[in-house]
């Protein structure tokens, strides 16, 4: 049998049941005091006996001696109840000794203030007590492993203990530090990412045990992380199991924290690892209790005869306070707390106090006589506070830097939802071929459809112009004569290897789609139903089909239409032949040249033409060109210098920071699973202070700058990221579509 601590008995007894703790005390009890017990609660004296509390026993052989086992949090209106009781009842108690499975302050004065109040001699008994003679005889050993080990059943798996309630959100410089945080990170300066997926990974695996044959295969862990935090399958898919192989592996820097079982592709925590994180967790939960007796306690001196429940809520609603503020100011309030120059208004736990109360069903005069109390307690928490609660906070101000480096902020979805709801996008030709070879695929695999669907949804204007309709349309056509001439007379003997090295993407998906389609997707039964999907197969080759593809684009994607001579208005003549000219000699064709031109030159007309200052925003420019088309960009390093930015938008920028960023309702769920639990202190712990640091200093250099200046510092970099083709995105549209390629 493991070996008893005086945390685990504080956890224990924090979590203990009432019947269980007087089962516990009538076994513990008897072997401290040498006295035999006799419960009261089943014996039948002539009925009177029968309606005493349960918990309540009579020490054999002493007249009047009486023990009562409690864990009600009002240790005085027990002691009241049950001395009145006994005297009801025809009893004459001399003495009272009462057995707490609570922290009681100043016993010596309790017991001295009870007892001359009854006219009893009251003796109490409270956790710490129960704590420090635990290990006195293998009697008591028992007790505990019988009673109250039970309730440490948890702690071999992270997750499951409360710390505080999630809550809701909104402002201040955190979209910033976040923007510079992706700018700086584009060159993989930052190894936040691995050593966050080793802790969401160890964490997954909590509760295996090979002795148990209790192990989790590499899709059960990832499944796992992105059921409980939603906003890492952002970059944890591409990597969790290079990291699920590094932990495993002995050149492990921090030894071999994972088994990996190479036969079944299995994977477990070893003994060394198991018992670590139940030290850890017994750590994070005793100090989560011993905080709240802090506050507690803080309450009770704070207000004359505060009753010990109502000093228990206080305690709780603190706590509550503390995470509401950090979840609505939690950067400016983080670099206060670690001692930045942030200004105490600079946040606003009063707003906080007032949220936690009414969460708390408190109202009327007792809310504004406990919010006076909880300022004056926080206030010492912040300015004087003791070990375990700068420890405590400290937990929690990392874990919330953590969940902001994930993008699970939500100030940052907010921002770059509102973002996404006012782009104005020409969409590439590229990106709609993409679009149209996801036909036959899952819907969950449609990246490209699915992006597209989620801008016209947001309330972005997708445009579909003219030189964009003919090149796709252009593209059907030389896909089906690339078929008749070369696939459709040996279709019966081509395989999905031969598809392979179509040089059309829609070929190879019609291939795919027919050979080897989706479960419950009905495949094309031929190619010319294939292009059926998208207009007439026999007016594919005319005017006519031309226009049901337009009508099929712009009803699909909710597009809006464009046409040649409305982008040419937006263009200077002269720039747009000379630009041409410099782009015709890496083209097929002049027309593809010129289209690209005009793309180009309408995005830069257009934002000049509406006056689009988007320094002014802090969210960037409106207008871009939504394509793949990047070797243009050699050719418009005048255009570049000119206008001070790009004019594509990056498709991954899209798919990682809006399309693939959480919403809302998953930013809830992951602080919902993430900050009240044990998890959020396992995190916490694997950010590097280097990191930590300079995300305050980041958080500092915000602060520092007026309203105006942060807009355009924000836009300048929402305006980087957007064009950043340097930038390895871990999803990307092209990696959607890598099978069909």
């Amino acid at each position: 049998m493991k070996s008893i601590t005086q945390d685990l008995v504080t956890i224990a007894l924090e979590r203990v049941k009432g019947i269980p703790f007087e089962d516990f005390v009538n076994a513990f009890y008897p072997a401290i005091s040498g006295s035999s017990y006799v419960p009261l609660g089943g014996l039948k004296d002539g009925g009177a006996d029968g309606l005493f509390d349960s918990g309540l026993s009579e020490v054999r052989g002493k007249q009047g001696a009486f023990l009562q086992a409690s864990i009600q949090e009002d240790h005085r209106a027990k002691i009241r109840g049950t001395v009145k009781r006994l005297r009801e009842f025809g009893r004459t108690p001399t003495s009272l000794t009462y057995v707490t499975s609570r922290v009681i302050q100043y016993i010596d004065t309790e017991e001295e203030h009870m007892s001359e109040e009854l006219g009893v001699k009251v003796r109490i008994r409270d956790r710490r007590y129960i704590a420090t003679h635990i290990t006195t005889s293998h009697v008591t050993t028992d007790a505990f492993n019988q009673y109250l080990r039970p309730y440490l059943a948890s702690l071999s798996t992270a997750g499951n203990i409360p710390l505080i309630a999630p809550s809701e959100n909104v402002r201040s410089p955190a979209v910033y530090v976040f923007l510079r945080q992706e700018v700086e990170r584009r060159l993989g300066k930052s190894s936040l990412i691995d050593t966050v997926s080793d802790g969401l990974i160890l964490w997954a695996l909590e509760g295996t045990d090979p002795d148990k044959n209790l192990f989790m295969t590499g899709e059960e862990v990832i499944a796992k992380i992105e059921e409980a935090v939603p906003p890492a399958r952002q970059f944890i898919r591409g990597i969790y199991r290079a990291r699920l192989e590094q932990l495993a592996s002995k050149q492990n820097p921090s030894g071999r924290e994972v088994r990996w079982h190479k036969k079944g592709d299995l994977f477990c925590l070893p003994y060394e690892t198991r018992q670590i994180v139940e030290t850890e967790n017994v750590e994070d939960e005793v100090l989560r209790v011993r905080v709240l007796e802090t506050l507690a306690a803080r309450a009770t001196s704070l207000v004359n005869e505060l009753t010990p429940e109502n000093a228990a809520t206080i305690a709780d609603i603190a706590l509550r306070a503390l995470q509401l503020t950090f979840e609505t100011e939690g950067l400016e309030f983080a670099a206060f707390l670690h001692g930045t120059d942030q200004a105490e208004e600079d946040y606003s736990i009063g707003d906080s106090i007032d949220n936690a109360l009414v969460q708390s069903n408190v109202s009327g005069e007792k809310q504004s006589a406990w919010k006076e109390v909880l300022v004056r307690m926080l206030r010492t928490t912040i300015y004087e506070s003791t070990q375990e609660e700068r420890l405590y906070i400290g937990k929690l101000s990392r874990t919330y830097l953590l969940l902001f480096s994930l993008n699970a902020e939500p100030r940052i979805i907010e921002y770059f939802q509102t973002m996404a709801s006012d782009f104005y996008l020409y969409i590439g030709s590229d990106i709609l071929i993409h679009a149209l070879s996801e036909r036959y695929l899952r819907k969950e695999d449609q990246m490209t459809t699915n992006l597209l669907a989620m801008l016209a949804q947001a309330g972005a204007t997708l445009v579909l112009s003219e030189p964009v309709i003919e090149e796709v349309h252009r593209n059907l056509e030389t896909s089906d004569w690339e078929f008749v001439n070369y696939f459709s007379w040996n279709e019966v003997h081509v395989t999905t290897e031969i598809a392979r090295h179509a040089p059309k993407i829609l070929i190879r998906s019609y291939f795919y789609a027919k050979l080897n389609p989706p479960a419950s997707i009905k495949p094309p039964s031929s190619w010319n139903n294939y292009i059926n999907q998208f207009c007439t197969y026999d007016d594919l080759h005319t005017h006519k089909g031309r226009q049901e593809l337009k009508g099929y684009l712009l009803n699909k994607f909710k597009m809006k239409y464009e046409s040649r001579a409305e982008l040419v208005k937006l263009c200077d003549e002269k720039q747009l032949a000379d630009l041409t000219s410099k782009i015709a000699p890496k083209k097929k064709k002049e027309i593809l040249a010129q289209n690209d031109a005009l793309m180009i030159l309408a995005t830069y007309g257009r934002r000049t033409m509406l006056n689009e200052h988007s320094n002014t925003t802090g969210f960037g420019f409106r207008t871009w060109w939504l394509t793949h088309e990047v070797r243009v960009r050699m050719h418009t390093d005048d255009l570049f210098k000119e206008h001070g930015s790009h004019y594509i938008m990056r498709p991954e920028f899209l798919l990682n920071f809006i399309a693939l960023s959480p919403s809302v309702v998953e930013v809830r769920k992951a602080y919902e699973n993430v900050f009240p639990t044990l998890l959020n202190v396992k995190l916490s712990g694997r950010m590097h202070e280097e990191t930590f640091h300079r995300l305050l200093e980041k958080t500092k250099e915000a602060a520092g700058l007026e309203e105006p200046r942060l807009r355009v510092v924000m836009a300048s970099l929402s305006n980087d990221l957007k064009g950043d083709f340097g930038k390895q995105y871990e999803k990307g549209l092209r990696s959607s579509i890598s099978r069909l390629s």
